[in-house]
């Protein structure tokens, strides 16, 4: 088990979540027993992106996204996929990183948020577990990366302005 001082605490998920989207990559996401590298991830703001589920405000599905950082937000899609995210955000501004393909030894590369929650058995139960709090769900820092691949995001139908899609570059 590695030292849990490289546990990324409260202060790495207080700024903009384009700026902390780029941050999680190949970091270890650690959730009970589990564990995977970070690979590719989507920023999601507020008012400045109408992608997300945030622009117009706070609602029942996306009043997480204005509360605490470091935050899981669990959300489904299509009735029968669970997509896992976590909070980030400067002061008074929602925002969330959406977790699209990780690494894992037991799994393998799953490249799909659908499939990544589905391995994992993540569903809406893990809704608002801290990862900051928490000392079975958590993400720690490995090497950071300094090559990583941006484009606009997947599956949407505005803001494809915003290249706030980032992939490890192997």
């Amino acid at each position: 088990m590695r030292n849990l001082k490289s546990k990324l605490q409260y202060e790495f998920f207080l700024r903009p979540s384009e700026v902390v989207a780029p941050d999680l990559l190949n970091t270890t996401l650690i959730i009970g027993d589990n564990r995977c590298e970070i690979i590719e991830v989507e920023a999601y703001g507020g008012s400045n992106d109408p992608a997300s589920h945030a622009f117009n405000g706070p609602t029942p599905r996306s009043q997480i996204m204005f509360d605490t950082v470091g935050t899981i937000y669990i959300y489904q899609i299509y009735g029968m996929h669970f997509c896992f995210n976590v909070v980030a955000h400067q002061e008074n501004q929602p925002g969330a990183v959406f977790i699209r393909a990780v690494q894992c030894r037991q799994n393998g590369y799953i490249n799909g948020p659908g499939k990544f929650c589905k391995a994992w058995s993540i569903d809406k139960s893990m809704n608002g577990i801290s990862l900051v709090q928490s000392n079975s769900h958590y993400f720690i820092q490995n090497h950071t990366i300094n090559e990583y691949i941006t484009t606009s995001r997947i599956g949407i139908k505005k803001g494809k302005d915003l290249l706030w899609r980032f992939k490890r570059k192997d």
